[in-house]
């Protein structure tokens, strides 16, 4: 991306932000020499820098070099940058304006909000006052990650800065400082519009339906990770020949609908895969196989036999209600269902990611029977935490008053399965001894009164045991970075069921074949509930819970299947792809080419057609591996396919793969004067060479 795009690119974010929300007005370049007539903001393409501010201060015109708060964007080996930075040159403060100015600046220093954890200063009385607060990544290797971030400190450092200015207007009532109103922002555009258009360059004019041109990869609309939409049906199926990408597919959907924040689009593979396994370790998507021997008393409910111990030492045989593989995915998404309605934790955890990287994190457990004790509600009224007296000694106090220090995360929880506070120590320990609360440090909170599940952040696990505790950095990092960057904008949960028709779907579903409808699950107008069969208990399967089924033709056609899942689910059949293939040579083969003309004759041959999927064909990158795909992939495959029928198979194959029957014990294989028989070649004991030949005549 150049320098060009870099800018373009922002100021697209910032204007299609400034048309959601009017009041967020900044500034661009207001003149420009022959050399940077061109250039959006203030900045050179030298520096690979550039800003913008959203304040009129008239030590300056808004946009000039000069601006006293500003938003940088940079752009280094490392990848793309933000920060926002404020300076003034204390020999300037010559004036009421200026003084006042300069004042703004020193109280940026002074800003108790957790976002200031990441700003750093000048020294006290240095020749220019200066803070700095960098932006939540060293860093970023993509545009859009840091476009989010952006936004997301904006607002708290518009209402800061905001604060600020009504503070030094009471010592300097004429202090000039104000946002850039909705004329001056007028005019600026249309300043910047007038000397684009001079440059043959399109013109970004207020009000126009179209932002300016987007290059490749960067932040678009869709990129929003939270206002991207969820939909899909709640009940779907994949199904086609073998080796169309139906479980590629399920995963690829499975992703989208559980987290509907991660771009699937915009991401490598890799990157999805990792994804999709983070949400399997998190619980949002389970994968399970059917196959012949599973049952309703597997995927629903039903008896085991436990071995249970006894009074006298022994153990006994007895028999419980286990729930299956489904039931117990329903109770985990009625569970996130009401954690999701809490208030306390709909919103999720969004610790910055500076803290989050820099700090130690610390556990500290409410003691048992709080409410007798207060120490909970203490803590939030006074900010502060305390070792209670019976936890005072030990290892634990030496953590407190050695350990523990200024900046450390602290997770309060009331269980080692519940998290109720986060917060930042904001200072020294301090003893008062004959208190309740004898040892105390201060702390600065960011989240109070939740109720959030601690196996989300700690990789699945509770924490430890014990007062206070010094947490898994690297566990609990991985956590808090996931929960930042990719919290879903939906609380949907996926159930992929690969190979569906090889199970008995009616007896493994049982009545849940009616719950599974999507105006019959919980939360609709016509929801139902059914009596399981083993616990006697109501069950209704949650509107969040989807399901994604595949289906191989080869095993069972979609008009065999039950009628009355049929009817509930969705199907979207997935074709052999060979333009996926396209132009890829493999010793002389052309693999689409190939792959056409094998189901072209295979659609001759077979009703209702069966044909062969492109992944087989897929990692194929040399001659040796063309051989074994075909030897080892591809004609067991056909050969199932047809049954086996050397007719058939010569009709699909050709010549080439064959040869003539051997001689029996008499010394002849056919009657005198009809045709000869001919038998399939061994293809794995062709020669690479002859093979390829025999494929580049068949394609």
């Amino acid at each position: 991306m150049t320098y060009a795009d870099y800018e373009r690119t922002v100021y697209d974010f910032l204007l299609a932000r400034q048309r959601e929300q009017p009041d967020l007005r900044f500034s661009t370049r207001r003149k420009a020499s022959a050399a940077a007539a061109g250039d959006l903001f203030i900045g050179t393409e030298r520096s690979g820098r550039f800003s913008t501010t959203f304040w009129t201060l008239p030590l300056s015109y808004p946009g000039a070099a000069g601006d006293l708060i500003r938003l940088v964007f940079g752009h280094s080996s490392d990848g793309y940058t933000y920060q926002w930075e404020a300076s003034m040159d204390r020999r300037a403060a010559t004036t009421d304006q200026h003084r006042a100015a300069l004042l703004l600046v020193e109280k940026l220093r002074t800003v108790e909000h957790p976002l200031w954890l990441r700003s750093s200063s000048s020294a006290a009385g240095a020749r220019t006052e200066r803070t700095v607060l960098a932006g939540k990544e060293k860093a970023y290797a993509r545009l859009e990650h840091l476009l989010v971030d952006a936004l997301e400190d904006l607002p708290v450092v518009l209402a800061e800065v905001d604060r600020l200015i009504a503070e030094v207007k009471q010592p300097y009532p004429d202090f000039s400082a104000q946002r850039i109103s909705a004329a001056a922002f007028t005019r600026m555009q249309e300043r910047l519009r007038r000397r684009l258009a001079k440059q043959a360059s399109p013109a970004p004019s207020v009000g126009e339906a179209q932002l300016l041109r987007e290059p490749k990869a960067t932040y678009s609309a869709a990129s929003n990770p939270y206002t991207r939409p969820v939909t899909a049906p709640l009940n779907q199926v994949f199904y086609g020949p073998p080796g169309t990408g139906k479980t590629y597919a399920s995963v690829t959907e499975a992703v989208r609908i559980a987290n509907p924040a991660f771009p699937v689009a915009e991401r490598s593979r890799p990157e999805l895969r990792q994804e999709y396994q983070r949400l399997v370790e998190e619980g949002r998507i389970v994968f399970t196989t059917f196959h012949q021997s599973l049952t309703y008393e597997d995927f629903v409910e039903g008896l085991k036999p436990v071995l249970e111990p006894s009074g006298s030492g022994h153990r006994h045989l007895s028999y419980r209600v286990v729930p299956g593989i489904f039931r117990q995915l329903v109770d985990t998404v009625i569970k996130a269902n009401r954690t999701a309605a809490d208030p306390r934790t709909a919103a999720g955890l969004r610790i910055d990611k500076q803290l989050i990287r820099k700090a130690a994190a610390y556990q500290l457990s409410l003691p048992e029977a709080d409410e007798s004790t207060g120490h909970y509600h203490y803590w939030m009224a006074e900010d502060y935490i305390s070792l209670p007296g019976a936890a005072g000694g030990g290892g634990a106090l030496a953590v407190f008053t050695d350990t523990l220090g200024e900046g450390d995360l602290v997770l309060v929880s009331s269980d080692p399965g519940t998290l109720r506070a986060v917060g930042v120590v904001a200072g020294a320990y301090t003893h008062a001894p004959g208190t309740a609360h004898p040892h105390r440090r201060p702390v600065r909170w960011l989240y109070r009164d939740l109720s959030f599940p601690v196996a989300r952040l700690y990789g699945g696990r509770p924490f430890p045991a014990g007062p206070l505790n010094r947490l898994d950095a690297q566990r609990l990092r991985t956590g808090l970075l996931r929960e930042h960057d990719y919290r879903p904008a939906a609380n949907n949960y996926v159930l992929i069921i690969d190979e569906l028709s090889r199970g008995d779907v009616s007896r493994i579903f049982g009545e849940l074949i009616t719950l599974l409808e999507p105006d019959k699950r919980a939360g609709a107008p016509e929801a139902l509930s059914a009596v399981l069969p083993y616990s006697r208990e109501p069950f209704a399967v949650p509107d969040n819970l989807y399901l994604i089924a595949t289906m191989n033709t080869v095993d069972r056609s979609v008009v065999s299947l039950d009628a009355a899942l049929r009817r509930r689910f969705v199907f979207r059949k997935l074709a052999p792809q060979p333009q996926l293939l396209a132009g890829r040579k493999v010793g002389g083969v052309d693999l689409g080419t190939l792959l056409t003309a094998l189901n072209d004759r295979l659609r001759r041959v077979t009703d209702p057609p069966q044909l062969l999927g492109h992944a087989y064909l897929m990692d194929v990158g040399t001659a040796e591996e063309l051989h074994d795909a075909f030897a080892h992939r591809l004609l067991p495959l056909l050969e199932e396919l047809l049954y086996g029928d050397a007719e058939l198979l010569l009709a699909v194959l050709g010549p080439d793969f064959f040869a003539p029957e051997a001689p029996d014990a008499e010394g002849s294989a056919t009657a005198p004067g009809e045709p000869a028989d001919y038998r399939l070649r061994d293809v794995a004991e062709m020669s690479t060479e002859r093979l390829v030949g025999a494929l580049r005549q068949l394609s």
